[in-house]
């Protein structure tokens, strides 16, 4: 890696790819080696087996040693420094600790079928074709964040419908949510957050949700990834030297390369729209299933009574018999007493009814 980054920083034009990278050069240059090694020709159908050559199973070799099985991710394990290995590596260094994805589904999981989602919906059966990766097409790399502050690379398979001409990336929530649980599970995203220029890990999700959710508040999130960023910046710096190299360690602008968390507002955007995705088993948004839970409880015409969470419960109900609201309050203990005084009040209308 050394050698390459070294290129890199001489000028040369084979990799001049990647100052346009959004990625540190260091991250990038290592998904470059991966994918140099992996790099392989297949069938342009994905229903086809895969390709009996050398090079194909030298390629397939390579991909199971960096990505075990069960798993599209690698990590750049801590370097181990002696003699016969030389002083440690200031790039390799940069990146211990981190990993990549490489999400090519018919070299992940063989057996399975990837049909199209949008002819799927209209009850026809079509399988996907291969196109290029986003990596061979123009080299660039696709941005995970993780709970870490730092985005993870990811490598993505290009898909093509010859029905309709729709196009999935491997990580389109679309594709995600026609893959059985067990394949899909290996990729760390709900397909429900698998859409825009950037996505998020589960983990990072529900962290995002439940913040926004509580006190409406992405910017804390935002706030949070950018302080672990700086941790993360600040612990690589301290250990690089306790290991007496010989080469001067990254400057924070090489290290960062200007990639940072996103914002409060995006992270917001990002949220909003995994609340309105139909992506789900149920195929309901959350939000619309929020909304029909809350606000659309079934009656019937022997229901005396029934108790909406709303202001306009007129609006909600369309059937004789008694209907209330209740509101609650600020604080939990308004909530409390809220309840406490509308279920009384519940009891003596239903005791009038009943009468």
């Amino acid at each position: 890696m050394d050698k390459l980054v070294k290129l890199h920083k001489d000028g040369e034009k084979e990799h001049e790819w990647v100052k346009e990278s959004k990625f540190p050069a260091e991250i990038a240059l290592a998904a470059h080696i991966i994918f140099v090694d992996v790099r392989h020709r297949k069938p342009l159908s994905t229903s086809k087996e895969q390709p009996d050559s050398e090079k194909f199973k030298e390629g397939l070799e390579v991909f199971k040693h960096c990505f075990k099985p069960g798993s599209c991710t690698h990590t750049f394990s801590s370097q181990t420094f002696s003699s016969e290995y030389g002083p440690p590596s200031p790039s390799y260094h940069s990146i211990t600790g981190e990993s990549i994805i490489y999400l090519d589904w018919k070299l992940i999981a063989p057996e399975e079928k990837l049909c199209c989602y949008n002819c799927a919906s209209e009850n026809i059966h079509s399988e996907l074709i291969h196109e290029k990766t986003n990596f061979s097409h123009n080299k660039t790399l696709f941005p995970l964040w993780t709970g870490s502050g730092r985005a993870t690379p990811v490598i993505l398979m290009n898909y093509k419908c010859e029905f309709c001409n729709s196009r999935y990336k491997a990580n389109d929530g679309e594709l995600l949510t026609i893959l059985p649980a067990h394949i899909r599970r290996m990729h760390p995203v709900k397909p429900v957050c698998a859409s825009g220029p950037f996505h998020m890990t589960t983990d990072l999700a529900e962290d995002l949700a439940e913040n926004v959710m509580t006190c409406a508040n992405a910017d804390v999130v935002s706030k949070r990834l950018y302080k672990k960023l700086g941790k993360s910046c600040l612990s690589s710096v301290k250990t690089h030297p306790s290991q007496r190299p010989t080469a001067n360690y990254l400057t924070v602008d090489e290290y960062l390369n200007h990639q940072f968390p996103p914002s409060g507002k995006r992270l917001k955007e990002a949220c909003d729209a995994a609340s309105t995705s139909q992506l789900t088993n149920y195929r309901h948004s959350r939000d619309k299933r929020s909304v029909r839970e809350i606000q659309s409880v079934n009656t019937s015409k022997t229901d005396k009574a029934a108790v909406d969470w709303t202001f306009a419960v007129a609006k909600n109900y369309d059937r004789p018999g008694k209907c209330f609201t209740m509101n609650k309050g600020e604080h939990h203990c308004i909530f409390y007493s809220c309840m406490t005084l509308s279920c009384n009040l519940l009891r003596a209308v239903l005791s009038l009814v009943d009468c």
